[in-house]
């Protein structure tokens, strides 16, 4: 989780990060995103033009159509989530280490009492963008919930861990955009150490992606060990 990791670090090392800088570290992810998946995102970008332009429907455009369905349903839940709770008061040491266990639990569960075999449908499309915007909460991670959810449900663990990492194009796109909507002025792009931190974050970025993936193929597991270690000292300090 950005948000409940970028916290810590404030808590505990005393560096703190505006929402804007947390963003702009989101959208150098994002690169990295579009950079490890760009003949994915090709052909999903070709098939998604097809059923537009031609009424030629593919998986690839299919496909396409459902990571849009996905995104339209986070934003409800996002929204009511948002009216709910005040996520300033729910932003404190205790909170963000109860989540990261949670996570850990979420990927427990997932790999040991996963449902079986199962395609990606549009109902569990529409649940998975639901699903999606629980990760406002500080320290839910949105990779690790979303991939969980998918390999709970039976969805094949690269289809999950692929699908999962395409699903956060648009929405780190939108947040950057209203961010930016937030601006007097690009000042920001002048400063070097703003472009300091953006080659950090996508270096860092495209390190674990590819981690990732090879992980969520094997021991998926393994990255639970690590949120319940950190949630517990976390709590224990």
């Amino acid at each position: 989780s950005s948000s409940g990791n970028t916290f810590l670090l404030k808590e505990f090392f005393g560096i703190e990060a505006s929402l804007f800088l947390e963003t702009w570290l989101h959208l150098a992810s994002l690169l990295a995103v579009l950079i490890f998946f760009r003949k994915r995102i090709y052909d999903l970008m070709v098939g998604f033009l097809k059923v537009v332009t031609k009424r030629t429907l593919s998986p690839d455009g299919v496909d396409s159509f459902k990571i849009i369905v996905a995104t339209l349903f986070t934003f409800p839940s996002v929204y009511l989530l948002d009216r709910i709770f005040s996520f300033e008061d729910f932003l404190t040491t205790t909170t963000v280490a109860a989540t990261l266990i949670i996570t850990g639990i979420l990927i427990i569960i997932a790999e040991k009492a996963h449902l079986g075999k199962a395609d990606l449908s549009w109902t569990l499309v529409m649940f998975l963008g639901l699903v999606q915007g629980l990760a406002v909460f500080p320290g839910i991670s949105r990779s690790g919930l979303t991939i969980s959810f998918l390999i709970f449900m039976g969805v094949a663990k690269r289809k999950s861990a692929e699908f999962s990492f395409l699903l956060a194009i648009p929405t780190i796109l939108a947040a950057f955009l209203i961010r930016l909507t937030e601006l007097d002025n690009f000042d920001f792009l002048l400063r070097p150490e703003m472009w300091y931190v953006f080659i950090a974050s996508f270096i860092a970025s495209v390190a674990s992606i590819k981690y990732m993936m090879k992980l969520v193929e094997g021991k998926w597991i393994y990255f639970a060990p690590y949120c319940l270690l950190v949630g517990g000292l976390i709590l224990a300090l």
